[in-house]
């Protein structure tokens, strides 16, 4: 607690704030509070400790904010203050109330470095990354996501697909979560309408479950296959095409075996009757 008066002059200081700022009492009554806090916001605090004045009354005038303090090796330290107004007979001070929540600002600057780095790792590939709550609200996509379907991350964020998509496909989209919520992990095949046709996706949905294992939200990772369904097709077409002209052959050949047999049945026949009758060395020569 550093108690000061309107001109920001330190009038108390508690033991707490001793061990926190390093400085012990002596050091610090009497001079300004500003000696407390980092440059620039030190050259602030006069217009501070005037709005708290002109706030008038008594009571807490200045709650829930964090503020930076500078101890006295000059190494910061993040604070958590409350103002409270009193009065010691006819003059008027200001109570800080100061709590040190450095590791919470630590841990706090780890996360939005992690989530960063998170995000980075997500619009480098070439998968489409999405997350949404169990409400179907979108609150993650990644730059792909992003560059297929023309949108930004800040657009989609508690959008459905129902905003995104044609209401067939959204309901699509929708009875995969679901089940994906219900059973664990699945994949589907999707079809998605883009700006060049019909894509074909195969998508990964899992659950993302707390601490206590309940899902609170639906993850999907999704690629792209259509070129390797074209593909699939386009095989399977002159597998058919193949298998159909091997028939034609058959066939033909079958018909022709029998267009020819016929006729030459006739000529051997008749070569066998020429045969048993009287011919000449001439004759028989070319029978």
């Amino acid at each position: 607690i550093v108690t000061m008066d309107e001109r920001g002059s330190i009038e108390s200081f508690s033991p707490g704030a001793a061990q926190m700022f390093g400085y012990a009492p002596e050091e610090v009554i009497g001079r300004n509070v500003s000696m407390l806090v980092p440059s620039p916001e030190s050259g602030r605090i006069d217009g501070h400790l005037a709005r708290l004045a002109a706030a008038g009354g008594s009571g807490v005038v200045g709650t829930g904010r964090e503020v930076r303090g500078r101890r006295k090796d000059g190494s910061p330290v993040h604070l958590h203050l409350s103002v409270i107004e009193a009065r010691s007979g006819p003059q008027r001070l200001f109570m800080g109330i100061l709590r040190d929540v450095t590791e919470h600002a630590r841990a706090a600057a780890q996360l939005v470095e992690t989530q960063s780095r998170l995000q980075a790792i997500l619009d480098h590939t070439e998968a489409v990354i999405y997350a949404k709550d169990l409400e179907g609200r979108y609150m993650l996509i990644n730059r792909r996501y992003e560059k297929l379907f023309a949108t930004t991350q800040e657009a989609m964020r508690g959008r459905t697909d129902h905003d995104q998509f044609p209401k067939a496909t959204a309901d699509a989209f929708a009875a995969n979560d679901r089940a994906v919520l219900a059973s664990g992990p699945i994949q589907f095949e999707e079809s998605v309408p883009q700006a060049d046709g019909i894509h074909t996706y195969v998508s990964t949905k899992f659950p993302l479950l707390d601490a206590g294992g309940r899902p609170v939200a639906v993850c999907g990772i999704s690629t792209d296959i259509t070129d390797r369904k074209r593909a699939e097709l386009d095989l399977q077409r002159a597998k058919d095409d193949a298998e159909s002209a091997t028939r034609a052959k058959t066939e033909f050949l079958a018909n022709m075996s029998h267009e020819i047999r016929t006729p030459m049945n006739a000529v051997i026949g008749m070569t066998a009757l020429l045969l048993d009758t009287h011919l000449d060395a001439e004759q028989r020569e070319y029978s």
